[in-house]
């Protein structure tokens, strides 16, 4: 058993993991400020209309747009375009037709490249958190891009906005952590992924990322303890096939478990590739 190299893999498969995290599972917004935000613009619209037909200001008031609530097949593919709009930053209406603000058109050209084009989705998603730095999902897709891009420490300052006791979401949580791990701030990194766990305890990205703060620590039983949970959730995910292997691989007298599972995990990346994903 290569141990160096299975090593190097799992740091590789650090960055890669939420590959598998289904966006199903992912906390959604309560949705009660946006209605509120609804009744003030009925109530102005009636005002400026001076006696126009309720249902008429009603129709022009409850347009909604289908792409704001569309899921995702992955964290990272990923959010959802659900977050609050200050009363002062209500989109403008014209008939059933939602009238983009410059900031709004700038953050949905983002959620279009991030995957293609991610440098450029970050250049963007800055220039919205200039003009509106309570967009909640520029910010969590912008901290998400950092981190994938190993600029830990930018990352942690976008993303420290979000990490409060009040807000439910693991991904804010779980990104903060990613970044902590990148930078070698272990203890940051494990308060911030439990925080995620105890927030969403379904995700095997968390319980894999928590599992690599514990190989980092030296600590290869704990971190099996975890990873038994992720192949609990994803038991042909490679990315927890792998990092059993490894931290399998630091604990005497499991060499042979350690290399069954590295023969599982090249097994499941070979069918990968022959089929294409």
């Amino acid at each position: 058993m290569n141990t160096p190299f299975l090593r190097a893999s799992a740091l590789v498969a650090s960055l890669l993991v939420t590959g598998t995290v289904h966006s199903d599972d992912a906390t959604t917004p309560d949705l009660s400020q946006s209605d509120q935000a609804g009744q003030v613009v009925e109530v102005l619209q009636q005002i400026l209309s001076n006696g126009q037909d309720a249902s008429d200001s009603e129709d022009e008031t409850t347009s909604t747009d289908d792409g704001d609530t569309a899921e995702t097949q992955s964290a990272v593919a990923d959010l959802p375009v659900v977050g609050y709009v200050p009363e002062d930053k209500l989109p403008k209406t014209r008939g059933n037709r939602r009238i983009l603000s410059p900031t709004d058109a700038t953050f949905r050209r983002a959620l279009a490249l991030q995957h293609t084009e991610p440098q450029s989705a970050t250049q963007m998603l800055e220039h919205v958190l200039k003009s509106q730095p309570g967009h909640v999902d520029a910010r969590l897709m912008l901290g998400r891009l950092l981190t994938m891009s190993r600029r830990a420490e930018q990352a942690r300052v976008v993303l420290l906005p979000l990490l409060n006791t009040d807000n439910f979401d693991w991904r804010p949580w779980f990104w903060a952590g990613s970044a902590m791990l990148q930078i070698g701030e272990l203890r940051r990194a494990e308060w911030m992924l439990d925080q995620a766990l105890a927030r969403n305890r379904d995700v095997p990205a968390i319980w894999i990322q928590r599992a690599i703060v514990e190989q980092e620590k030296g600590s290869g039983e704990s971190a099996l303890q975890l990873l038994n949970e992720a192949l609990r959730l994803a038991p042909d995910d490679p990315h927890v096939l792998l990092n059993i292997a490894v931290s399998a691989n630091t604990v005497e007298g499991l060499g042979s478990f350690s290399e069954a599972y590295y023969a599982k995990y090249t097994k499941v990346k070979r069918q990968s590739a022959l089929q294409g994903d």
